[in-house]
C-alpha cells in the first residue's frame, strides 16, 4: 500500500494538535507477526508505507465489540482473535523495534498507521510531542506534523 498524497490540517481541539490526511494507492496485504507482551499478544502487519496493529488480552476480549478478527499470519497460517484492542503507534513501535516508527494519520475519515520516512519524503516536517513536555523520543508521546500554515504535498 502506498501513500500518494499528504495534506497536514490543524485542528481547533486538543490544544491545536494537527491531523495529516493521507490519500492511499491500493489493497492492504500486509500479514501480520505476533509478540507476547505480558499477558497480551501484540499483533502487526506492515504492507509499503502502511501498518495495522491491534493488542489481543484473552482475559478481556471486548474491544472493537466483541468483533471477531481474521490476521492473515506470516507463517501464511490465519489467526482468529475476538475482541482485540487498538493501541497507539508510538507503543506498537516500541513493541516491534521498528527503525522507523509508525505515526497517526487519516484516510478517508479512518484512522490509518504510516511510516514516518515516509510523511517525511513528501515533505512533512515532523515532530515528537512528549505528553509531560521536552523533546526526548525515548520518553512517552508521539510524532506530530510541525504547526505550519494549511499546505498539501502530492506526488
Amino acid at each position: 500500500m502506498k501513500v500518494i498524497s499528504a495534506v497536514v490540517r490543524h485542528l481547533d481541539v486538543n490544544d491545536g494538535q494537527t491531523q495529516i490526511n493521507v490519500g492511499l494507492e491500493g489493497e492492504f496485504n500486509g500479514k501480520y507477526k505476533a509478540i507476547p507482551v505480558g499477558h497480551h499478544v501484540a499483533y502487526l502487519a506492515l504492507d509499503g508505507d502502511v501498518g495495522r496493529f491491534v493488542v489481543h488480552d484473552p482475559r478481556n476480549e471486548t474491544g472493537f465489540g466483541g468483533s471477531v478478527f481474521e490476521l492473515p499470519m506470516e507463517d501464511d497460517s490465519v489467526r482468529s482473535i475476538r475482541g482485540p484492542w487498538s493501541s497507539n503507534p508510538t507503543t506498537v513501535s516500541e513493541i516491534f523495534d521498528l527503525e522507523d516508527p509508525l505515526v497517526d494519520c487519516v484516510s478517508n475519515y479512518r484512522v490509518v498507521y504510516v511510516r514516518l520516512s515516509v510523511l517525511r519524503s513528501l515533505g512533512i516536517d515532523m515532530v515528537w510531542r512528549n505528553y509531560g513536555g521536552g523533546d526526548d523520543p525515548a520518553l512517552d508521546g508521539y510524532w506530530e506534523a510541525r504547526r505550519y500554515p494549511e499546505r498539501s504535498n502530492a506526488e
